[in-house]
């Protein structure tokens, strides 16, 4: 069970980085998924297949992006399809949907998706046979293990993410404060709305079509919640219990975090720097362009700026202007050891940097000159005082 936390963190980093450019926006969406409250309800209450079902559920998202690439990221996200689905029943709904979904996005390599749920029908099917020879066809959907009396959240409760009517312990935990029933609802919706609207500020971006299939994974999410807290499938003695909502509420908050982490990530980089340069008001190096519109100071010397006060010092002192002189490409090269080359005849010919001459001429040699042969290259010779 404690592992769990740092295993969604890693999970959600993943899919987060997955949609997003910047480095740091993935951190974010794994803070904000590893404590939602579908985690930490299911930690607590001990529904261990809700918590496996929350640490996997973002590996699912990421091998099911992945599968048009190759066979393994399919075949990972067939298992993993597999084991979310034995241990929350109550999310084949979901999960059969968002493979739809991922099918029809990704008609060209759908011979690679269309598999996804064959491990999960083979694991289902003698279930669902026995529920139907009982009558019961919608106990499919109850929860793996010993059934365990929930009581049901009201439907605020489940939209701000809490699966249990008493804010995951925080309603007994305030209840000295003299904090009632009325303040922690407010308290609980105030610290979940940045994250409610920076991913429905996520539609207005240039990802909004990314940022819309979460958002309607997020509403697929919420209404499974909504409807398990209807379902009553399972009992304790005599007292049916219901379904447990967490497990939807974790599909509810991975697609949230990844609305709000796209909202943040389309948001452009801010500052007044960078605000000025976009405007044309401020060059890179920091200088401001709009100072050129305005006369230049006159007067104290306190006026100007440091660099101005340095050249005013320096030529009241007497002080020659500085000038910025560059050495011929030519000298440069003598300077560091290379001969320089001449224009003309002995254009790639050696140079000798002390006398400027060149070290060997060519042979002067008539049409006729029976020592050289056609298409002999042709000779050079030794100047005269040439070391």
């Amino acid at each position: 069970m404690l592992l769990s936390f740092p295993l969604a963190a890693l999970g959600a980093w993943a899919a987060v980085r997955k949609v997003t450019t910047r480095t740091w926006v993935p951190v974010i969406g794994a803070v904000l998924y590893t404590v939602a409250p579908a985690l930490v309800g299911a930690v607590t209450t001990g529904h261990l297949g809700a918590v496996i079902a929350h640490v996997l559920l973002p590996w699912l998202f990421l091998t099911l992006v992945e599968a048009h690439r190759s066979w393994a990221s399919a075949s990972g996200a067939a298992l993993l399809f597999a084991v979310v689905a034995a241990s929350a029943p109550s999310l084949l709904p979901v999960l059969l949907i968002g493979w739809l979904v991922a099918l029809v996005v990704g008609w060209r390599h759908a011979h690679r998706r269309v598999f996804v749920p064959v491990p999960a029908a083979v694991l289902f099917v003698p279930l669902v046979l026995a529920q139907i020879a009982r009558g019961n066809p919608l106990a499919v959907f109850a929860d793996p293990g010993v059934p365990s009396a929930t009581p049901a959240p009201s439907a605020l409760q489940l939209a701000i993410g809490q699966p249990l009517p008493d804010w995951n312990g925080w309603l007994s935990a305030v209840a000295p404060l003299g904090l009632g029933d009325a303040v922690l609802p407010v308290a609980m919706a105030v610290l979940a709305l940045p994250v409610a609207a920076s991913a429905i500020g996520a539609v207005l971006g240039h990802r909004w079509s990314l940022a819309g299939t979460a958002l309607v994974a997020a509403l697929l999410g919420y209404a499974t919640a909504f409807g398990a807290t209807h379902l009553a499938v399972t009992g304790v003695g005599s007292t049916t219990t219901i379904v447990w909502p967490g497990s939807a509420l974790s599909v509810f908050a991975l697609a949230i975090v990844v609305a709000a982490c796209i909202g943040i990530d389309t948001v452009p980089p801010g500052g007044p720097g960078r605000r000025a340069r976009r405007l044309g008001l401020r060059g890179r190096r920091g200088g401001s362009r709009l100072r050129r519109l305005l006369p230049r100071p006159s007067g104290h010397p306190a006026d100007l700026g440091p660099g101005a006060q340095r050249v005013r010092q320096r030529r009241g002192a007497g002080e020659p202007r500085r000038r910025h002189t560059r050495r011929p490409a030519a000298d440069r090269r003598v300077a560091r050891g290379r001969p320089r080359a001449r224009p003309g005849l002995h254009a790639r010919r050696p140079v000798d940097p002390r006398r400027d001459r060149p070290l060997a001429e060519p042979v002067r040699q008539s049409p006729g000159d029976p020592r050289r042969q056609p298409g002999e290259p042709q000779r050079l010779r030794p100047r005269a005082g040439a070391p």
